[in-house]
């Protein structure tokens, strides 16, 4: 009975330190990217999350207000666009439905 007591104790114990540990860490809010990746000029690092999104205003807004790109091209499928690299321009590809489907400085 005693042993059987301690060894029911022993676990309550450890549940409940693993209970602390876990809660201490959950927020339940994702914290914000407030740095660029090492040479990323253009800002997209920080709008990733709009890939597979629909280019809409809003979303155009919002990556270029989140990039702080200085320029932005949103490239149509076939469109003509020029070969020359510049690292602070960012690019966001569509797809024929107005998809953001990859985002890349450039």
């Amino acid at each position: 009975m005693m042993r059987e007591t301690m060894i029911i104790s022993l676990i309550g114990v450890s549940l409940s330190a693993c209970a602390d540990q876990r809660d201490r860490y959950q927020t339940g809010i994702r914290e914000p990217i407030s740095l660029r990746d090492d040479g990323d000029e253009c800002g997209s690092t920080l709008v990733q999350t709009y890939v597979g999104l629909r280019a809409n205003q809003t979303v155009r807004e919002e990556v270029t207000r989140r990039s702080g790109a200085s320029v932005i091209r949103w490239i149509d499928p076939g469109m003509a666009v020029t070969e020359d690299f510049s690292p602070a321009r960012l690019n966001a590809e569509l797809d024929s439905d107005g998809v953001v489907t990859r985002i890349r400085c450039g």
